[in-house]
């Protein structure tokens, strides 16, 4: 039986809850008829802002009586002007992770960017991000254009659009310092007329399938702190004029793209702001620069797959002090690794594999304290490993040494033996054979067939004191009755 009592306080409840909804609502959206002296949004803009989130699946939008006084996340606008009018500065839309609120486009297959925005004449930043990738369309680059000296920010990221980038759009957004094309389909030359945009400071045009040569007109923008082009189809040669103007930029990105000759040198001299450099997937040609080493303030330095350079490495590079990534792999360098590590102490990454190099690893790559990963595989290095058990163990799974046949490792009177994948005991040495000994009982257990392992193994077959192209003629045979006597022996350890 249900008691009175509590229908009515259940009714009660509810009222109580009806009328908080209503204040929370009255709050929200205020009557502009009870409130003439409030300021409100310019009713042009009001509209065109239902046309925007109506065209990205938002029509709840249009239930909103004054979307500046509101102050929902997406939309900003100006202090009142002397008519107490308020006018739509930004707009964005987009969710770029949990913790922002853009509206989201809700209906991506029928999603746009509607030619409303050309009625929100002093709007400032217009950002767009994943709304249109099920709905290709070009950018509405007539509409955009009408916001003329306004738009300071165009950020349309991974919004699924094609074809060209108008040349007449950027020559009317004089006053742009951000525009982030990134990850669209368009294809088209970069047009000269970016030029015109002399306050730009970062430009982002990566991901793309841009072709032709740089603009030289890119070089005139001497405000730009990021320029990326990086994942395009660009070509052409990048010269010491064209890398000198650009003297504040901190980020250049050109890999992924098709640009040849020989690399800039004098030109990276002008760059002592620049903290990240990469050139990656090019085909370059000729040396490494020794200018790259004058970079003061670098921090990132990505020359992989530049192109079959056959160039050593430039010993300039020590005076990088700043410099936390060197990646330089598949690049045919040639020569020895220079012993210039001891002044770079905030490396933390250092990858020169499937390159040429030769000799010793340098004792100082062994000293940098930051270090979390080295990879020097795929070369031509011989010798012991400089490297004490602390190095190693802190380095764990990203040191790889692998495929250079003459590395070894050995014990000294203050480390253990460092066991590590790829390298074998250092012969010739005291102590040598119990190395030996030592390194195939630790792979004992993982081993299920071990006349199958000594058969793969290339421990010894990749020494140089058993290759019989560094030895003379008249020890082949010694050599060769070593090699089966060590093999017997390997047998017998790995079996037992």
């Amino acid at each position: 039986m249900v008691h009175h009592a509590d229908v009515h306080l259940r009714f009660e409840m509810e009222i109580l809850a009806a009328l908080c909804l209503h204040l929370a609502l009255m709050a929200a959206f205020p009557s502009t008829a009870s409130t003439p002296d409030l300021p409100r949004t310019e009713p042009e803009e009001l509209h065109a802002v239902y046309e925007i989130m109506s065209a990205t699946g938002n029509e709840w939008a249009s239930r909103i009586p004054d979307v500046c006084r509101t102050r929902w996340h997406g939309i900003k606008c100006s202090q009142p002007d002397a008519n107490n009018t308020l006018h739509v500065t930004e707009l964005s839309f987009g969710v770029l992770s949990d913790d922002t609120a853009f509206p989201a486009c809700t209906n991506m297959e029928m999603a746009y960017i509607s030619p409303a925005i050309a009625r929100l004449p002093y709007l400032r930043r217009l950002f767009f991000y994943k709304c249109c990738i099920s709905n290709p369309k070009p950018i509405p680059a007539e509409d955009i254009a009408k916001l003329g000296g306004s738009l300071e920010v165009l950020v349309l990221r991974q919004n699924g659009h094609t074809g060209a980038i108008s040349a007449r759009m950027l020559a009317s957004l004089v006053n742009l310092h951000t525009l982030d094309l990134h990850g669209n389909s368009l294809s088209s030359s970069i047009p000269p007329s970016i030029g015109f945009l002399q306050n730009l400071v970062l430009l982002d045009l990566s991901h793309n399938h841009l072709f032709h040569e740089l603009p030289r007109l890119l070089s005139t923008l001497h405000s730009l702190r990021v320029l990326d082009l990086s994942f395009n189809r660009l070509q052409g040669l990048l010269t010491d004029d064209d890398i000198s103007k650009f003297s504040n930029l901190y980020k250049l990105d050109l890999s992924h793209n098709m640009l040849s000759g020989s690399l800039p040198s004098v030109g990276f001299t002008h760059l002592q702001n620049l903290q990240l450099l990469d050139l990656s997937f090019n085909s370059f040609s000729g040396p490494l620069p020794p200018h790259l080493g004058l970079m003061a303030s670098l921090q990132a330095l990505l020359l992989n797959n530049i192109g079959r350079l056959r160039s050593g490495i430039p010993v300039t590079l020590r005076h990088l002090s700043q410099l936390e990534t060197l990646a330089i792999t598949s690049v045919g360098l040639v020569g020895e690794i220079p012993d210039i590590f001891y002044g770079m102490d905030k490396l933390k990454v250092v990858r020169m594999d499937d390159n040429e190099l030769t000799g010793l690893i340098p004792k100082s790559l062994g000293s940098l304290q930051q270090l979390v990963e080295l990879n020097l595989s795929n070369n031509r290095l011989i010798g012991g490993l400089p490297f004490s058990e602390d190095v190693t163990r802190r380095l764990h799974g990203r040191l790889n040494i692998n495929n250079n046949a003459g590395l070894c490792f050995h014990r000294n009177s203050q480390h253990s033996p460092v066991i590590l994948e790829g390298t074998h005991a250092c012969t010739g040495m005291s102590g040598g054979p119990v190395i030996l000994a030592e390194k195939i009982k630790g792979f004992h257990s993982s081993i299920s067939n071990p006349r199958e392992f000594v058969a793969q193994s290339n421990l010894f077959s990749s020494s140089p004191f058993l290759d019989s192209s560094s030895t003379n003629r008249h020890d082949a045979p010694f050599l060769v009755l070593s090699r089966v006597c060590i093999l017997v022996v390997l047998v017998d350890l790995v079996s037992f």
